[in-house]
């Protein structure tokens, strides 16, 4: 019983955290749609001030959301891994970061 008792509270607990990632997030996207630099980590090589606030929230946020998530024996977290993921592109032609904040809102929103 109690070992149940703590298990919802856990998932009540990663529940608040993963809206909180997700509203900071959408913020962080309109932010950096709107021109915003940073946040895709485009420029951090060559001008790490460049490093948006809004990166380090999220990650902030990632570390405490996937310590809960392997708490509860659960996956890691799709939506952040998602943003990893189009953070870390390394090819020579990708789109700057208006355009990869405008795909992520999309793919949100769908």
């Amino acid at each position: 019983m109690v070992g149940e008792k703590r298990r919802i509270a856990a998932e009540a607990r990663l529940q608040v955290l993963e809206a909180e990632y997700l509203t900071t997030l959408r913020a962080a996207l309109v932010r950096c749609e709107g021109g915003l630099w940073g946040l895709f980590g485009q420029n951090e090589r060559s001008a790490p001030k460049l490093r948006s606030a809004d990166a380090d929230g999220l990650f902030e946020l990632a570390e405490q959301i996937d310590a809960a998530r392997q708490a509860l024996g659960w996956e890691s977290f799709a939506l952040h891994e998602r943003f990893l993921a189009m953070r870390g592109r390394g090819d020579g032609n990708r789109p700057g970061e208006p355009k990869l904040a405008r795909s992520l809102l999309a793919e949100i929103a769908s």
